[in-house]
């Protein structure tokens, strides 16, 4: 399945650009709870889904910030449109798929994040933090985040350096700024 990405999401995907500008992005998202394959040739009675639909188009903007650009639709075209977190960068499309996978994929999405902190870091092994930062969101200890605050902030910003890497295409940080609300 040529849509698949992991063996339970499925995305179907336009996007539409000027130079590096991206202008327009429409994004499906399947998630399910049993296999895509099993789901297409009739789903058992406990295998569930969900479906996003992330929509940017600077071109069709609707009623003053009832779109916010970019959104999430999870039911058709209809109301509500939930607004994507998006980075400074304007990295609408992995910004998504950032979304996606820790909200759906978790464990792949932490095997990412550390893959890219210990190449990017490389830490002292009995010196790494990445594991206890895990550890306290894990167990809702935010006086230890507190204590890893610059460790944290850092792994942020290496997580959003290396999507940039990876796809170039980003929204224009003034539209982005122009269109988002609340400001």
């Amino acid at each position: 399945m040529l849509w698949a990405i992991e063996p339970n999401v499925a995305a179907f995907i336009a996007l539409f650009w000027n130079t590096n500008q991206l202008y327009g992005a429409n994004i499906s998202t399947l998630i399910t709870s049993c296999d895509l394959e099993e789901y297409l040739l009739g789903p058992p009675p406990d295998c569930e889904y969900a479906y996003f639909r992330l929509d940017l188009d600077v071109r069709s903007l609707g009623q003053p910030f009832s779109h916010p650009l970019p959104h999430i639709h999870v039911i058709g075209d209809l109301s509500p449109r939930f607004a994507v977190e998006i980075g400074p960068s304007g990295n609408v499309v992995m910004d998504y798929f950032d979304f996606i996978y820790r909200q759906y994929v978790p464990s792949k999405w932490r095997d990412w994040a550390e893959a890219v902190w210990n190449h990017r870091v490389q830490p002292d092994p009995l010196d790494n933090p990445f594991p206890t930062i895990v550890a306290a969101f894990e167990r809702g200890e935010i006086g230890v985040l507190r204590e890893h605050a610059q460790s944290v902030q850092r792994l942020k910003q290496i997580l959003s350096e290396r999507k940039d890497e990876l796809f170039e295409y980003c929204m224009s940080p003034e539209d982005l700024t122009l269109l988002r609300y609340p400001a």
